[in-house]
């Protein structure tokens, strides 16, 4: 690579000019082009380039190395003009300065080669330099769309921010990377499972001022909850009832129980509780949604059928007086079911019964009973925490002529 003329085009007869080490005058890198440079270089070994005017775009690179790295220096800056050279982009290095470090800047001046780094290069995984390129793009009024350093969309929205826990309680849910939290944390489909888990099988009771919460269900879908918990650094044991095949899993941490509040478990009895679906989940992309399902319906759902005929359903309860909460809740999670897998789904009129202390109870069911509907849950949702529902899900999807491999079976006994 030659340095440039005062004119600013190559001379094809000077040798390579470029020093062995380091660089002790500013070089240049360019090539004729339809971008010429904005303003001639001089190949006369001199001082720095003076400033840009503030009124002139400029892109800068700065790299710095301790001086027993100069030659190290020198060729890896050669090779980004060289680089640049190759999308027409004209640059100057200076440098390089220093002691024991070198610091080497390297400059790119000038509307259209400013422009032309923006479009080319731009600035991936660099949020505040994206929108500063976007801006300089539109003062020198170039088409925008073509910039990759497009207007970065807004932030994604957050499901907690700092919810004025106790001290204790927050660090133990920041150290775990809870709080704050957002819609693309990876975080969040796991959390939109346990969540759905909770609100089918899952309590949340108070007992001595203390927040406690607990899980029912199968043995071996509650280790595989126990798992999804540690992963998220919480910790849980497990107790076996003595008259069922059941067992509860109880949640160490007071800190998760009330972040589980937070994020939309009511507190038991959830029967006597007004509450719908978070707004957080009904906000989420169509995949956490899918995850929410998914724990619901481990929990409260059902399978039912045989010979090729399978349906289907989602059976809750509440006090008469929450009757609307309840066909609410209902309603949303038929319009999710509806977004996430393509589902008909219908509603069952509600039914009453008393309890055995005089309470009036009244419960809605939800069913899903076409064949193609039925094969669109097992494979976009499915039952999680549940492996005997898993399994029955297999079968079924196989009398139903389906894909086993598409199936949610994350749950299911390898």
């Amino acid at each position: 690579m030659s340095p440039t003329s005062s004119s600013g085009s190559a001379s094809p007869s000077a040798p390579d000019a470029r020093p062995d080490r380091g660089f002790p005058t500013p070089f240049t890198a360019s090539r004729p082009t339809s971008r010429p440079p904005t303003s001639p270089v001089s190949s006369t070994p001199g001082p720095p380039s003076p400033t840009a005017p503030p009124t002139t775009p400029r892109v800068t690179l700065t790299m710095t190395s301790p001086a027993r790295h100069r030659d190290g220096l020198a060729a890896f800056m050669r090779d980004v003009l060289d680089l640049l050279v190759t999308l027409g982009v004209h640059a100057v290095a200076t440098g390089p300065s220093g002691r024991e470090y070198l610091r080497t800047h390297l400059h790119i001046d000038g509307d259209t080669h400013v422009h032309g780094f923006l479009t080319d290069v731009g600035f991936p995984y660099h949020t505040r330099k994206r929108r500063e390129a976007h801006r300089l793009g539109t003062r020198l009024d170039h088409r925008i769309e073509r910039l990759r350093a497009e207007p970065v969309s807004d932030p994604p929205e957050p499901v907690l921010r700092d919810p004025g826990l106790p001290d204790r309680q927050g660090t133990y849910l920041r150290r775990r990377g809870l709080l704050p939290i957002a819609l693309d944390d990876h975080k969040i489909p796991l959390l939109a499972r346990v969540l759905g888990y909770a609100l089918g099988d899952g309590s949340l009771h108070e007992i001595d001022g203390q927040l406690r919460l607990t899980f029912a269900g199968e043995p071996e879908g509650l280790r595989d909850l126990a798992d999804d918990l540690a992963t998220l650094g919480v910790g849980t044991g497990l107790r076996r009832w003595d008259t069922k095949d059941m067992v509860e899993l109880h949640v160490h941490s007071r800190a998760f129980a009330r972040y589980l509040e937070l994020l939309g478990m009511p507190r038991s009895p959830k029967v006597e509780r007004v509450y719908g679906v978070p707004g957080w989940i009904l906000r989420a992309p169509p995949g956490v949604k899918a995850e929410f399902l998914a724990g619901l319906f481990g929990a409260d759902g059902w399978l039912t059928g045989s010979d090729g005929r399978y349906a289907i359903g989602l059976t809750q309860a509440k006090s008469a007086v929450y009757l609307g909460s309840l066909h609410l809740f209902m309603t949303e999670i038929g319009e999710m079911l509806e977004e996430v897998a393509g589902c008909r789904w219908g509603l069952n009129r509600e039914r009453c019964y008393t309890t055995e202390d005089g309470k009036v109870r009244v419960t809605e069911r939800l069913f899903i009973c076409g064949r193609e509907d039925v094969m669109r849950f097992l494979s976009d949702v499915g039952f999680a925490y549940s492996r005997a529902k898993a399994e029955r899900t297999e079968r079924a999807l196989k009398a139903l002529g389906g894909s086993v491999r598409g199936i949610r079976l994350k749950y299911r006994e390898k």
